[in-house]
């Protein structure tokens, strides 16, 4: 049978350092993940940002629709509406 002699130090370096360049390599793809993610995070946010300055643009228009009408209201003033003629 095959059997590996542990006290040999080249096999002790060899089996070493592949221990050390696996461990490596699985750090690496960990902190590749975490940084893709983060920046994953960043973008769903700014998307969600965007949407929500797109929300407050529409609802100033409607609250400056809204003030036009209560001072237009106030004053007397008359407004035609779309069917009227």
């Amino acid at each position: 049978m095959f059997s590996l002699d542990f006290s040999n130090i080249e096999i002790q370096k060899t089996l070493l350092s592949g221990i050390f360049s696996t461990v490596n390599t699985f750090l690496a793809v960990l902190v590749a993940n975490c940084i893709s993610q983060k920046l994953a995070n960043r973008k769903k946010l700014q998307e969600k940002l965007q949407q929500a300055i797109k929300d407050i643009e529409f609802l100033l228009q409607v609250e400056k629709a809204h003030c036009e009408k209560k001072l237009l209201k106030k004053s007397g003033g008359t407004r035609r509406k779309l069917g009227d003629k």
